[in-house]
């Protein structure tokens, strides 16, 4: 007969047995509608024993998906039965491929990497970096900051950013910090006297990248000189430095990249010094001679 004809045979006749536990038989279920208490799929009941049929549930969320009893009521990070606790966790931010870029020491940088990250369940992202020394990264995920010298040539740049749930992911870059070289003002024009010491910072009207070391050098008239170091022209002008001098000043910063700034020196003639000559004496008829020269000097050397 078919399948359904058995079972109904089953559960009407009295003189029919069911199998329950092994070596234990029991009447099934009458006409009248009493039922013997066992599930005909259980053979390991009680008699009595209230028995349910639990399927499983796949509930899929945003989140990710969890396989649990039906008759569980599922919420995202919801308590399940007594003693388990089924959180949904996320997959975790994505990222895209970051550019890489380039900037020069001293000179201001910023980026926006926040649009290379996408959250995967819309949680709000955070951000952090490994950076060269001078840049910084906020919350936002925007760096932001002037390279010093010391992060001139390549520096491998990784982001990470952070979901709400601690997941996250990173991306790295490549920064190609240039010399930009070193930078200058106008220096004003200047005067000074033949035989009379001279002196002029310069170093004041040039700057370099932080950490970056300037030397100097100059085209000076020919009674001064220039510290290399510090920048400062001193010296005496002599005769020959009379009158309008360009003075050009080079200041080259640790990488070879040089910047002059010019201006004139006019080199003055103060004129020439005396100092008392004693009266002196002599007689009718008989000759009479004074050197004077040596009362007199003119004011710079190579001039009569």
């Amino acid at each position: 007969m078919p399948n359904n004809d058995i079972l109904d045979d089953l559960l009407v006749r009295p003189d029919k047995a069911v199998r329950k536990a092994e070596g234990v038989v029991e009447p099934a279920r009458s006409n009248q509608g009493n039922e013997s208490g066992y599930d005909l799929t259980n053979p390991n009941l009680h008699h009595g024993a209230e028995a349910k049929y639990a399927p499983t549930l796949q509930i899929v969320s945003k989140a990710g998906s969890i396989v649990a009893s039906a008759e569980a009521g599922l919420h995202e990070g919801q308590t399940i039965g007594e003693s388990s606790h089924l959180p949904v966790g996320g997959s975790g931010p994505i990222a895209t491929i970051i550019a890489d870029q380039s900037a020069y020491e001293g000179h201001t940088f910023s980026l926006n990497v926040s649009g290379h990250f996408k959250p995967s369940t819309g949680d709000p992202l955070t951000f952090s970096a490994k950076l060269p020394t001078g840049l910084g990264i906020d919350a936002t995920g925007i760096i932001s900051g002037t390279p010093t010298d010391s992060d001139f040539g390549n520096s491998r740049v990784t982001v990470t950013a952070t979901d709400a749930h601690g997941q996250a992911i990173s991306e790295s870059f490549y920064l190609a910090v240039g010399d930009g070289g070193p930078t200058a003002t106008a220096i004003a024009n200047q005067s000074a006297y033949e035989g009379h010491s001279f002196s002029l910072n310069v170093s004041n009207y040039f700057a370099a990248a932080a950490g970056d070391a300037l030397t100097f050098s100059a085209k000076l008239p020919a009674g001064l000189s220039i510290d290399a170091h510090t920048g400062v022209i001193s010296g005496t002008p002599n005769d020959s430095d009379f009158g309008n001098n360009l003075i050009t000043v080079t200041a080259t910063d640790a990488h070879g990249l040089a910047i002059s700034e010019s201006f004139n020196l006019a080199v003055g003639d103060s004129g020439p010094t005396a100092t008392a000559i004693a009266n002196q004496s002599s007689f009718e008829g008989q000759s009479f001679a004074l050197n004077v020269s040596s009362h007199f000097a003119a004011p710079a050397a190579g001039d009569t």
